[in-house]
């Protein structure tokens, strides 16, 4: 955990335990002491936003609902955006919001145009970026430079057998960001139960 965090949380616990002897005071640090572990594990519900080609909609509908499985929020175009939505602002900014960006790779994502600004603009972002290989598949010249040096995770013929990996993968975010969002979240559940 990261400093900011560490003071943002001792500062929360401090806060609750300062409420003295009374019951509106003891119940949160209560709740606070013996739920710790829980709040902490709302750490685990990132937001991944999937970058495929849409001729691999049925695999990618898969890798997305393992991805849920595994606790996690997916970002996909075809529920992320309405009707009348500009569909390019919509699109930049889900990646701009995820923590983490996970790329299909097949012949079909890696000849998009698409696929490929969706990549550079999560690359210029700095966003943890996930190769995941659906289909046999070279990779362009195009997208070599993003994808230099990542560990691709070879899912292909078996969605199911990759869950493990994809785990160990995606992980625990662990930017200040992240642990701003999930202090503020235990803030929130321990307000509703004072």
């Amino acid at each position: 955990m990261n400093t900011i965090a560490q003071k943002r949380l001792w500062q929360l616990r401090s806060r609750l335990l300062g409420g003295g002897g009374s019951r509106k005071g003891a119940e949160p640090a209560r709740w606070f002491t013996e739920n710790i572990h829980l709040a902490l594990s709302l750490r685990k519900m990132s937001t991944v936003f999937i970058c495929y080609s849409r001729n691999d909609a049925e695999v990618v509908d898969k890798l997305s609902g393992i991805i849920t499985k595994l606790g996690h929020t997916v970002w996909i175009d075809r529920e992320g955006i309405r009707g009348g939505d500009q569909w390019r602002a919509r699109i930049a900014n889900a990646i701009q919001q995820c923590d983490i960006f996970v790329i299909a790779l097949s012949p079909n994502s890696t000849a998009s145009q698409v696929v490929r600004k969706e990549l550079n603009l999560a690359a210029d972002e700095r966003k943890q970026i996930v190769p995941v290989c659906i289909a046999p598949t070279e990779i362009p010249i195009e997208m070599k430079l993003q994808l230099a040096g990542l560990q691709r995770i070879d899912c292909i013929g078996d969605l199911e057998s990759c869950s493990g990996v994809l785990e160990k993968a995606i992980g625990l975010p662990s930017s200040a960001a992240d642990w701003t969002t999930i202090l503020s979240k235990v803030e929130l559940s321990l307000l509703s139960i004072t």
